[in-house]
């Protein structure tokens, strides 16, 4: 492919089953940067500024995981940060609004610390990430790994934030 032809990248192959967990690790593992950037093969980058941003908010003092503002390929937003929900599991915020709609206090918008962001792009200083053992690859599923990662970095004092101006379409 394209990329495997460019000399910024690395590609690694990972034959056998499916294990997002097991993938991002061994991924990291062989990567360099201080920042590290979770990225599913099924966004479209929709702000230029968006690599910047998310590593520009990472590199902060007490903060883990960054996550851009997705959108569904119609526009309408598919995720702005989770919250926890009184039913005790994760909800995603602002789903299937307009990005132009107003939100509650301007939310949607805003740039602010959030339970968990998705792995779908989501930014972490490497020291960070493994800090806290990286993504769990045997006990947590793959739909559900981010928010663990997330949960763990909280729990290290970490905060995860939502960046409004990093924009991305997830197609899924």
């Amino acid at each position: 492919t394209r990329l495997a032809r460019d000399e910024r990248v690395q590609v690694v192959a990972a034959p056998g089953p499916f294990n997002f967990a097991a993938l991002c690790n061994r991924g990291i593992r062989q990567s360099n940067g201080d920042t590290v950037v979770l990225l599913n093969n099924d966004t479209e980058v929709l702000t230029d500024s968006w690599l910047t941003t998310l590593c520009s908010w990472a590199a902060e003092p007490g903060v883990g995981a960054v996550g851009p503002q997705l959108r569904y390929p119609d526009g309408r937003i598919q995720h702005a940060g989770l919250a926890g929900m009184a039913t005790g599991g994760t909800g995603h915020l602002f789903v299937a609004r307009d990005p132009a709609a107003e939100s509650p206090l301007g939310l949607a918008r805003c740039p602010r610390e959030v339970l968990a962001v998705t792995g779908a792009c989501l930014a972490v200083r490497r020291d960070a990430y493994w800090d806290v053992g990286g993504l769990d690859e045997r006990h947590v599923p793959n739909d559900s790994g981010d928010i663990d990662l997330c949960l763990r970095l909280r729990r290290s004092g970490r905060v995860s934030l939502y960046a409004p101006d990093a924009v991305l379409i997830h197609h899924e």
